[in-house]
């Protein structure tokens, strides 16, 4: 009976050292993710603040983000004041490699937001995807689901959102936000006049667009998992401004 105990409080003591070194492992994560993201980001705000103030030089702008931080993949910047984002993006050849790769491309839960590998890096296309994950510590493209709010919507800064790209410094208007199971047509590249109806019709929240939707717009949509395990998603949908 004696050892039965003994066995059992060791155990018992492996199984806190276990969930001890656990929670240990996701804190230096936590921070490691963080400062690698704020570093980068730091890096390229003070290179765009010292050298492009007054110049629109942007494809040399991002060629010396690129050198800066060693990644030639860095395609543009996005800032989304409101939320709190202010990160690189990459561009991907699988959609699947930046999911588990810092800027750095060393291994990280976090990953990196990238570019939907059937969009051009330019940004022209009719509609552009950038994915995130959604962290648990707020990070990354985990503030998306705070647009899902009404009253986060309707207070604050403007629900508006900006990328800086080889080709210029543009602003998006969030148009539409919903939750989803998607599907390929769901991350359109081309013009479809009905995609952009539906995903205005069905948005979770109330947004206004008073512009006529054409041909010839120009949509970001913004895409992260609505929780740690399921298929469904968070998309926001940004419409440029002319």
């Amino acid at each position: 009976m004696v050892e039965i105990r003994k066995l059992i409080r060791l155990a018992s003591i492996l199984a806190i050292i276990a969930s001890l070194l656990v929670i240990g492992h996701r804190i230096y994560l936590k921070y490691q993710i963080k400062a690698v993201n704020d570093s980068v980001a730091r890096r390229a705000d003070e290179l765009i603040e010292a050298n492009y103030k007054e110049k629109t030089d942007y494809k040399k702008l991002i060629e010396d983000i690129r050198t800066d931080i060693g990644n030639d993949s860095v395609i543009a910047k996005l800032t989304f004041d409101k939320l709190d984002i202010n990160l690189l993006i990459v561009e991907s050849e699988d959609d699947e490699y930046w999911l588990s790769h810092d800027l750095n491309e060393e291994y990280s839960i976090a990953g990196t937001l990238f570019l939907d590998r059937y969009n051009n890096s330019d940004f022209k296309d009719y509609n552009s995807t950038i994915y995130g994950h959604n962290m648990l510590d707020g990070s990354m493209f985990a503030s998306l689901k705070k647009l899902l709010n009404q009253d986060f919507v309707d207070n604050g800064e403007a629900n508006t959102f900006t990328l800086l790209t080889q080709t210029g410094e543009f602003t998006y208007d969030v148009i539409a936000v919903r939750v989803l199971y998607p599907s390929r047509d769901d991350y359109i590249v081309n013009y479809d006049k009905d995609w952009i109806k539906e995903m205005k019709d069905n948005s979770s929240v109330i947004l206004s667009d008073p512009t006529k939707n054409t041909k010839d717009d120009n949509y970001v949509t913004l895409s992260t998992c609505n929780h740690a395990e399921g298929d469904d998603r968070v998309v926001v949908v940004g419409k440029m401004r002319k």
